[in-house]
Order: C-alpha cells, then structure tokens, then sequence
C-alpha cells in the first residue's frame, strides 16, 4: 500500500510567562477606565441659586424684668411671655461642594408678644365675705428688624436634608410697648377704671442690635430644572437682650419655606479633563513576581509529519479501483491481520 505525507504546520503563540504579564496590563488598564468612570458618575453639584423666603416665628420670651425704665409700674417681675411674628426676605445659595454650602439672607423679622404677671394687690368684701383682690400687669411689646444672616449648609445624606447653622445680625428699628395693671373681677380703681398705670410709646433704652445663633433643618424639592423648593425648620437662639440692663431675650421656632431659582446648570464635582492613567504592572517569571521592564514575545516553530493510513485515491471520473493498487487474493484476504 502506498503511503502519502502532508505537512502540517503550527504556530505556537505565547508562553505561558508572557500571557500573565499581558493580563496583568490588561487587568491594571481596566481598573484604571472603571475609576475614571466612578469619578464622572459622582453626583453633581448644585448651581448657585436665588430667590425669597418666608416663615412664621412662634416667639418666646425669657425674661426677668419690671418694665421699661422711666414707666410707673407695680409689677414684682415679668418672667416671659410668648408670641408671634412673621420673617420674610431674600436668599442667596451657593454650594462649594456636593455636602457644603452657604447661605445668605436678608430680610424683615417682626416677633411681637405678650408678658403677663398677676399680683394679689390686697382684700375687699364681697357679698359679707373677705376676698382676695388681683390685678394682671400686662407689657405688650411690637419688635421689628431689618436681619441678615449668613448660614453654613451641611448635606451629609444621600437625600436632600440639609443641617444648617447661621449667625443671625440684626438691628431693631421700631420697639414699642404697650404696658398697663388690669383689676381681675369686677370692681375698680380709685381712678374710676379697672385699668392704672398704661402706658404706650418707645422702648427706652432699647439694644438696636441684636444677634443670635440659628441651628435648622431644611429638605431641597426640585420643581423642574430650574427651581427649588425648601420646606424648613429653625430656632432663633438669642445672644443679646431686647433691652439694654434688661433681662429679656426673645426666642423664636421658625416653619417656614423658601423658593430658589437656579442660576445655571449643575457641575460634575471634581470630573476629570482626561483620562491619566499610572499602570503599576508586574509579572512572574519561574515563581518570582518582579518589576516589568520589558515584555519579550516568544514565538516558536514546530514541523510534524503525519502519515495517511487507510485513504484510497479513485481516478476522475472513475469508481473502479485503479490499477496502481495491489489487491490481495483470496488466500490472502483470508490470513490477512491488522
């Protein structure tokens, strides 16, 4: 039988050695991509933004004074009252961060209120019984100001909740007070009235400029593209008194809301220009892991020859067996083995 040989040929790529420092590259390359990624997809950063505010003041007094100086009064004490007023001005925001920014208000702040104390003024004879008598000394103060306040914005959540910390400056252009005793019951003074010793005019000695430190909360609610709304609460504490040698501050829970309108798109926080890209790549030759300095690319080239048992080759165009075949007898057929 005739035997044909064909030529195979093979390439054999890469070795082993070389193929892991090529994926070392490869994997140094992806992290490298995905945390630039990360780096553009960080939240953006909110415009600067503009617009007005407004908010009810539920004010509290605490005092511990007998009234305005000057003014006949019998009152042992006012220790404090409550009240309320409205707060309504302008507001500037401009965040510095995704998690900081600051606040600048301006505005009017009116905390009107009310201080009674009651006092057991002596007896009378009531229906041929003795009975206490009672007067109610009542000081009625309107305060208004002109307020500015500059406020630290502090978002650490993942939701819009802000914790804000202002410092609030304001000076008080009008301080009136309307103060009298009212006899409690029926009855009445010598003058001829329950009522002795009212009096309304200007605080005297009042402090024109008052401060006070402001601690709040407040939620951002996009309204479209272009505008916020900020549902908030805050508590005026205050650093000065009303009344200069008075003890008297006023206090104040504020609910109220602000509508800002932004003043230009959002910025990526810190998105980066291009992409620069350290690859720190090692590779392990013989169970060494060192430094690349170089990457060597082997190529080897082997021959293999391979015989071809068992083929029978017809003639075009021909399904007899050609001739250059041997063929076996019968004998032999029958004593031939593999």
């Amino acid at each position: 039988m005739r035997t044909n040989l064909t030529l195979a040929h093979y390439s054999y790529g890469i070795t082993l050695m070389t193929r892991i420092k090529f994926a070392s590259v490869f994997a140094a390359l992806c992290l490298t991509m995905i945390a630039g990624s990360t780096g553009r997809l960080e939240a953006q950063i909110p415009p600067p933004s503009i617009g007005v505010f407004g908010a009810y003041q539920l004010v509290t007094y605490n005092a511990s004074f007998t009234g305005v100086p000057n003014v006949p009064c019998c009152a042992p004490s006012f220790d404090g009252g409550s009240g309320g007023g409205a707060l309504a001005g302008v507001v500037y925001k401009y965040p510095f961060s995704k998690e900081i920014a600051l606040q600048l208000r301006a505005g009017y702040s009116s905390m009107s209120g009310l201080m009674t104390t009651r006092e057991n003024i002596g007896n009378r004879v009531e229906n041929g019984q003795v009975v206490d008598v009672f007067s109610d000394h009542t000081f009625d103060p309107t305060l208004a100001l002109v307020v500015f306040q500059p406020t630290l914005s502090y978002s650490p959540f993942s939701f819009p909740l802000s914790i804000d910390l202002g410092l609030e400056g304001g000076f008080t252009f009008k301080g009136d007070y309307d103060q009298r005793e009212t006899l409690v019951g029926s009855g009445e003074f010598t003058t001829g009235s329950n009522v002795r010793n009212a009096s309304a005019g200007e605080i005297e000695g009042l402090n024109r400029g008052q401060f006070a430190i402001v601690p709040g909360l407040s939620y951002d609610i996009p309204i479209g593209q272009k505008f916020v709304l900020s549902p908030e609460v805050s508590y005026r504490f205050a650093l000065t008194d009303v009344m200069k040698d008075a003890d008297w501050q006023a206090h104040a829970l504020r609910l109220g809301m602000a509508l800002r309108f932004n003043l230009g798109a959002k910025s990526s926080e810190g998105a980066p220009q291009g992409l620069f890209a350290a690859v720190d790549a090692v590779g392990i030759d013989a169970g060494v892991e060192s430094d690349i300095v170089q990457i060597r690319v082997e190529e080897f080239l082997a021959t293999e020859l391979r015989p071809l048992l068992n083929y029978v080759f017809f003639d075009k165009g021909s399904a007899s067996l050609p001739e250059r075949y041997v063929r076996m007898t019968s004998p032999q057929r029958a004593n031939f083995k593999e």
